[in-house]
């Protein structure tokens, strides 16, 4: 071999060998990860269901009396000429407020009034079983003491729903 092919072949290592190691190569940084942020999920509102519950709770209550008015223009005074007169009465009775009950029961109210509206169903649920009893026998004594101790307890709780609603009181009496 020749010198210059010696020579070249010497640079070419020396170069190549530089190349390899001798000096630092540029390097690109591992891409950094970047935080994003969790998406919030949007709070829906609450619907306020007084509005609604209240009508309902009026239409209910509006029919019920209306039920009643027309039972006590039936029977004056709830005085009884027989014993199936008074079975008639008290069955219609059971009847009306069994509907009230049914219907106030199916209404959304807002949740801040469960116990409210709990303990009115509780009422007149044993307004209502008192009523069937005094259907089945009107001369029932203690059904009839507890019809009148129940009305008015339910009569209470009425009044407490009304207030939760923003309607009109109901005399107790």
């Amino acid at each position: 071999m020749n010198r210059l092919t010696i020579a070249l072949g010497a640079a070419g290592a020396l170069l190549l060998l530089a190349g390899c190691g001798a000096a630092p190569a540029a390097t690109t940084p591992a891409p950094v990860a970047t935080a994003t942020p969790t998406a919030v999920p949007t709070a829906t509102p609450t619907p306020d269901l007084t509005p609604a519950a209240a009508a309902a709770y009026l239409a209910a209550a509006t029919t019920g009396n209306a039920g009643f008015t027309a039972l006590y223009k039936a029977y004056p005074g709830s005085t009884f000429a027989s014993t199936a007169q008074a079975k008639r009465y008290w069955s219609r009775a059971e009847t009306l407020d069994r509907t009230f009950l049914t219907t106030i029961f199916a209404i959304s109210y807002p949740a801040s009034m469960k116990a409210d509206v709990d303990a009115q169903i509780a009422a007149q649920t044993k307004v209502v079983a008192d009523e069937t009893a005094l259907a089945a026998d009107p001369t029932d004594n203690a059904a009839s003491a507890a019809d009148g101790t129940d009305s008015t307890a339910e009569a209470g709780t009425a009044n407490i729903v009304r207030h939760d609603l923003g309607l009109p009181q109901i005399p107790l009496t």
